[in-house]
């Protein structure tokens, strides 16, 4: 079940609302004692994370599906996609690593062979409270308020988190982008200079203080959009103007250009690589 956008947070007797976190969605199959962790392009994610073939061991049931996170935990205590990406690639099968993810799970879709799918959302997660055993480093539910979405979207921003969860109550699990749940992210803004763009027109290319920092997309008005690529390659440039070395894979399909115009720039975080994730560009500043 996916999620719609949102992008207020809002109060509402009729949702809970829980922290949207960083990592694998995956959902949880355990069934005659085996286990399968499901990725969202349907691989079994196992391999790369055999210390959640443990989760089956704190939940009283014979078999069960349900929906969650797996995420990386840094040391301050937050979700790092980064780090569970390299994570990922460098398990091995014979051995678990020192660190372990955690799976954060917040939906129960079966139950001892029966669908409950169709229930509503209030209703499931009664049932998987009831069947957890144990909470711990490897495994525990998401938690979540009722009605004060604003309240958990403050939370958020405290903690520096990617932003929160909207559900409704009485909602089925849907296997598609659903208008019953919605994300809600904090978004972050910074301004910087225009440096080129991709053939297409699909991305900019931004610099900051001297320093190429990735790849845009346009969130632009359309008037807006049409003027900035009719006028880019007007300024086009046969380099970069700047110093700052960049991987080979990041310059593939841009055009530079003269860094003569200043945007404003919306996004979630800045990667250990220094790029944006999810980042936008959303106005162009006169100077």
């Amino acid at each position: 079940m996916l999620l719609s956008r949102r992008e207020k947070p809002f109060n509402s007797e009729h949702y809970l609302f829980e922290f949207k976190w960083d990592g694998y969605r995956c959902l949880y199959f355990f069934r005659n004692g085996k286990t399968f962790v499901q990725s969202r392009n349907y691989k079994d994610l196992l391999p790369a994370f055999p210390e959640l073939e443990q989760v089956s061991q704190f939940i009283d049931a014979e078999s069960f599906i349900m929906d969650g996170e797996i995420c990386y935990f840094n040391s301050e205590g937050q979700t790092d996609i980064g780090l569970l990406q390299q994570r990922f690639m460098q398990t091995k099968k014979s051995k678990i690593p020192e660190k372990r993810v955690t799976l954060i799970v917040w939906d129960l879709l079966s139950i001892n062979g029966q669908d409950i799918y169709l229930k509503p959302l209030k209703d499931r997660k009664k049932q998987l409270n009831a069947i957890v055993l144990e909470e711990n480093e490897v495994f525990y539910l998401s938690p979540y308020l009722l009605a004060e979405g604003k309240k958990l979207y403050e939370i958020a921003q405290n903690k520096n988190m990617e932003g929160i969860v909207a559900k409704q109550l009485d909602s089925p699990y849907e296997f598609k982008r659903s208008k019953y749940w919605h994300k809600i992210k904090l978004w972050q803004y910074t301004e910087a200079l225009i440096a080129g763009y991709t053939r297409n027109f699909s991305s900019l290319a931004v610099i900051k203080e001297g320093i190429f920092i990735g790849k845009v997309k346009p969130a632009l008005p359309a008037s807006d959009w049409k003027t900035l690529c009719d006028f880019l390659p007007s300024i086009k440039t046969n380099k970069p103007e700047f110093t700052t070395s960049v991987n080979q894979r990041d310059y593939k399909n841009i055009i530079w250009v003269k860094q003569a115009i200043k945007c404003k720039i919306r996004y979630t975080e800045i990667t250990s690589h220094h790029t944006f994730r999810h980042g936008y560009i959303t106005k162009l500043i006169l100077t």
